[in-house]
């Protein structure tokens, strides 16, 4: 009984993790290729003169994947989980004693 929960605790673990770590990896190529463009658009003068590619260059775009709106997946999702679970833990643990 015991080797099942363990096995279905990680499996719903994994299944919670592969999505906001290709999130995050997903928001860490886009900003990646913001600065390679941002790069280009410096080092050509003659893209510089076109204004409407310069003001899309230089604005900040964020680009952010949620699950029906109500949270944004990415490292911090994660972090916040197990912050959640630690504390539900300590409360169980002190109502125990």
């Amino acid at each position: 009984m015991t080797t099942f929960f363990v096995h279905y605790a990680i499996q719903k673990f994994l299944t919670l993790v592969i999505p906001n770590v290709a999130a995050q990896q997903f928001y860490d190529e886009l900003d990646n290729h913001y600065n390679k463009l941002f790069n280009i658009m410096k080092t050509n003068p003659v893209l510089c003169k076109k204004a409407s590619l310069y003001l899309y260059v230089t604005t900040k775009h964020s680009v952010k994947l949620t699950v029906c709106g109500f949270f944004t997946l990415g490292y911090p999702l994660i972090t916040s989980i197990i912050a959640g679970c630690a504390t539900y833990l300590v409360v169980l643990i002190q109502f125990s004693s």
